[in-house]
């Protein structure tokens, strides 16, 4: 499954915010219930799994697995046609 091996991938570089999407995802925590796991205020935690769900998607938009819209896209990052 794509999801899982990026998940794998993104743990090896950085672990936190691999684990915290699964979490949040996969087992239904809530921003509060991770924050205090992780000494985290919610909005580090909210600001950590945006930035790696826009890493994931435009990971996906790279090997061609979805089309971005222009407001999806990172400012400033253009993606590399193969």
């Amino acid at each position: 499954m794509w999801l899982a091996k990026r998940l794998e991938e993104m743990a090896e570089e950085d672990a936190l915010n691999a684990r915290l999407v699964r979490r949040h995802f996969l087992q239904g925590r809530s921003y509060t219930e991770l924050a205090a796991a992780e000494g985290l205020t919610e909005k580090a935690v909210e600001r950590r799994i945006s930035r790696t769900i826009n890493q994931l998607r435009q990971r996906a938009a790279k090997e061609g697995l979805l089309k971005l819209s222009q407001k999806d896209q990172v400012p400033g990052k253009k993606l590399r046609e193969k």
